[in-house]
């Protein structure tokens, strides 16, 4: 089962919010196996703008935490396809186009569960699952 990460569970992890939230995220991303993590490259480059923007990190700390989180997981590549068929997913089910982009890269990836506290717990589109770990949506 192999599952891809939203931002904001990465930007958890980091330590950029609450640490009840952080503990969950923590625990969340431990569990999965081995091999099976993916992240999407729209979400390490999103993960990259928070931590600056909003988290106040330097641009030194942010490389290090993308090149950390592309070490654990397979990064998952945003193409010309992936873009168009996120533009058609996002239209359809009225989703916000970077959200579309992550759950088709968790697609094409073949993961079967994106971990997201920003789309709706339990949407499921082509064999991808939204769950939110947090349990607040």
């Amino acid at each position: 089962m192999s599952v891809a990460l939203d931002t904001n569970v990465l930007l958890y992890a980091e330590g950029a919010n609450d640490s009840r939230r952080q503990r969950v995220a923590i625990d969340a991303i431990a569990a999965i196996a081995v091999g099976e993590l993916c992240i999407p490259a729209q979400v390490l480059a999103e993960l990259g703008h928070a931590l600056r923007a909003r988290a106040g990190r330097s641009a030194r700390e942010v490389l290090h935490a993308v090149q950390r989180w592309s070490e654990l997981a397979r990064v998952i590549p945003t193409t010309t396809d992936t873009v168009t068929t996120a533009a058609e997913l996002a239209a359809r089910h009225q989703l916000q186009m970077f959200d579309a982009i992550i759950l088709v890269a968790a697609r094409e990836a073949g993961c079967d569960t994106l971990m997201s506290e920003d789309m709706q717990d339990g949407f499921e589109w082509s064999g991808v699952r939204v769950v939110d770990p947090f349990g607040i949506s």
